[in-house]
């Protein structure tokens, strides 16, 4: 054998030595036992934390509501007639104060019946008259022929029913003559309260006759606001005749419109006394004084949003949204203690938005609540404070 083939021999031997002994302590390694006591646990779980801080709070209460009129009023005629003038005022949205002539009906007919009530009135007035003097005379001469004996005379002998029936017309005279007075009145119709008009049915030269509509008219002095509000939060306000007395100051509401720039005072003035069947929800009415003094103005129909000034806290805290679980009657919060360690805390929650939590009791100052998800959170377990 030369000396080449005896090299790569060798080389080979060597080769298969290394690939063996690598091979046998992959075999001794996974055989060995492995030490006791070294098992590995993952870290703590991190958490974000904000820390608390009570104080003094007053309760809002958000909703939504629609502003209604307050008065409603149906211009109607209490005579008939040809109408002979119509306000400028008389147009949709069309603008009136208390007193103002609205609508003219045509007056002649009841000149004339005011005239001929007078008439009669003063013939009424004048035959009264002659059987009072003729009743005086009768009775006259019956005590010249009977003497003053004290007796009383026969109501025939001095006329007593011809005067008590020219009474009787003359009073009936003029009563037809102030009902003739009231109707000469009546073709003139006026705005029963400052407002606008809502809504126009009349037109000039138009026959009315009473009971028939012409105008809708919404005053325009105060409006009201109905809310709608679930009844547990609306409990914590002060509602005249619902959890107060009739006279009670109801809460103060602020109301601004969705629309514009707009913001109003109002105070809840009642509830609708009842809470709906299927919504289950309660309606208030806030109102408001002079809402068309604004420009634009709080006008019937609007949507707005409502703040309610509630009760003041004595500890209420906010938290964020995120940091409460469980629901509005069972809500629940974790806090982190000195240890690092999570516990478990019961809240009571007295308004839930969005973003914030209004807390009522059940958090103090200094506590640290959790405003990050944690897996499997139970209490006691230990937690790691984000910085």
């Amino acid at each position: 054998m030369d000396k080449k083939s005896k090299a790569a021999r060798q080389v080979l031997l060597i080769l298969v030595a290394l690939v063996a002994g690598a091979i046998g302590y992959r075999l001794i390694g996974a055989k060995s036992p492995q030490p006791a006591g070294r098992k590995v646990l993952p870290p703590p779980p991190l958490v974000e934390v904000k820390k608390v801080k009570t104080s003094l709070t007053v309760l809002r209460i958000s909703a939504q509501g629609t502003v209604e009129p307050l008065k409603v009023a149906r211009l109607i005629p209490q005579v008939s007639g040809k109408v002979v003038f119509i306000s400028g005022s008389m147009v949709e949205g069309g603008k009136f104060e208390k007193g103002d002539i609205l609508v003219k009906i045509e007056p002649k007919d009841y000149e004339l019946a005011l005239d001929s009530a007078t008439a009669a009135l003063k013939n009424a007035e004048s035959n009264f008259l002659q059987a009072d003097e003729s009743s005086r005379q009768a009775r006259f001469e019956w005590e010249l022929a009977h003497g003053k004996d004290g007796s009383k005379p026969p109501p025939l002998a001095v006329k007593l029913p011809q005067l008590e029936a020219a009474r009787a017309a003359r009073d009936a005279a003029r009563a037809e003559l102030e009902k003739a007075g009231l109707n000469l009145e009546r073709t003139q119709i006026r705005a029963p309260f400052a407002g606008i008009v809502h809504e126009k049915n009349v037109d000039l030269g138009q026959y009315v006759t009473p009971g028939q509509s012409m105008a809708t008219l919404y005053g325009t002095k105060e409006v009201e606001v109905k809310v709608p509000m679930e009844l547990n939060k609306a409990l914590e306000l002060v509602i005249p005749g619902f959890n107060a007395s009739q006279d009670a100051k109801g809460s103060k509401a602020v109301i601004k419109a969705l629309e514009f720039d707009g913001q109003w005072t109002g105070y809840i003035v009642r509830s609708a006394g009842q809470v709906d069947r299927q919504t289950r929800m309660l309606d208030l009415f806030v109102r408001v004084k002079d809402p068309y003094l604004s420009k634009p103005p709080l006008a019937v129909g609007l949507f707005v949003d409502v703040e309610f000034q509630g009760p003041t806290l004595p500890e209420g805290c906010f938290i964020p949204a995120s940091a409460l679980h469980g629901t509005f009657d069972d809500a629940m919060v974790w806090t982190v203690d000195s240890g690092n360690r999570l516990h478990i805390k019961r809240v009571e929650v007295a308004d839930r938005g969005k973003e914030q939590i209004l807390i009522r009791s059940g958090l103090k100052t200094g506590d640290l609540v959790i405003v990050s998800p944690v897996a499997e959170a139970s209490d006691g377990m230990e937690v790691r404070i984000a910085q």
